[in-house]
């Protein structure tokens, strides 16, 4: 259905973007290290879009960091970047060995009640979610939830975002009032905390559009993509992607 399609689209953009943000991160830890070589390699994956070469590189300073006994912390930022790369390349298995490696190390040196052990249960949760295992995505992101809620807070993006997750996998497998709870979780945090005129906020208006309109609510579900539409016009402009998809699904509403 062309909804559940442009709502995955938009979800692919999204991971397109942390993958340029990963790349943009990892080149800048290598500038302050002095590595230029690094900090340049990892720049040209950035504008290429090449998760082989920044796979390669992430491999590399995994070999760097363990030869120079950097702090397992350190260690851990690398299994998750092999973890992250290897998920963009469908190669789940890999991906879930390295994000369980990172969160081992993150259970034991930093806790089981730090972001960045929640963190490694939502990049866990997403590989199973691509592998189709939703139960056990929905079990690793109810653990990450559980840590933000504790630790962040309930206004909190990061708390939001799990809500979001949950949400996602509530609805792929039928529960519509599960999801539609969840993503209005969601959408009082962006609110209160990003406001009414922010990207995430509009992912949240699409969101319970979307579950709306399987819902049978037409109404609902053109109140709250318009509300979508209109706020990634105003941020990211009419030619962009997540706009043009919104605009898309309200005329596809109207349509039907």
């Amino acid at each position: 259905m062309k909804l559940s399609y442009t709502l995955t689209l938009s979800l692919a953009l999204a991971t397109t973007l942390m993958a340029d943000t990963l790349n943009y991160q990892k080149a800048e830890e290598c500038n302050q290290k002095g590595d230029y070589q690094c900090a340049l390699r990892y720049s040209e994956c950035n504008q290429k879009g090449d998760y082989q070469c920044a796979l390669r590189y992430s491999i590399a300073s995994l070999d760097t960091d363990i030869s120079a006994k950097a702090s397992q912390k350190e260690i851990a930022t690398d299994y998750n970047n092999i973890g992250y790369f290897y998920n963009q390349l469908g190669d789940y298995d890999h991906a879930i060995g390295y994000y369980q490696k990172a969160l081992k190390i993150y259970e034991r040196v930093l806790g089981t009640a730090h972001p960045d052990t929640a963190g490694s249960y939502n990049n866990i949760g997403a590989v199973l979610r691509a592998k189709g295992d939703l139960d056990g995505a929905l079990n690793h992101y109810q653990k990450a939830l559980k840590i933000y809620e504790r630790v962040l807070g309930t206004a909190h993006p990061d708390t939001a975002l799990s809500y979001n997750n949950i949400g996602f996998v509530l609805q792929v497998k039928g529960d519509l009032d599960g999801a539609l709870n969840h993503y209005q979780k969601a959408l009082k945090i962006y609110e209160r905390v990003l406001g009414t005129a922010h990207p995430d906020t509009a992912r949240s208006y699409k969101n319970i559009g979307v579950v709306l309109f399987f819902k049978g609510d037409k109404a609902g579900a053109l109140k709250y993509l318009q509300k979508a539409y209109e706020v990634r016009k105003n941020t990211l402009g009419e030619d962009h992607p997540d706009t043009k998809s919104t605009q898309e699904d309200i005329s596809y509403i109207k349509s039907h």
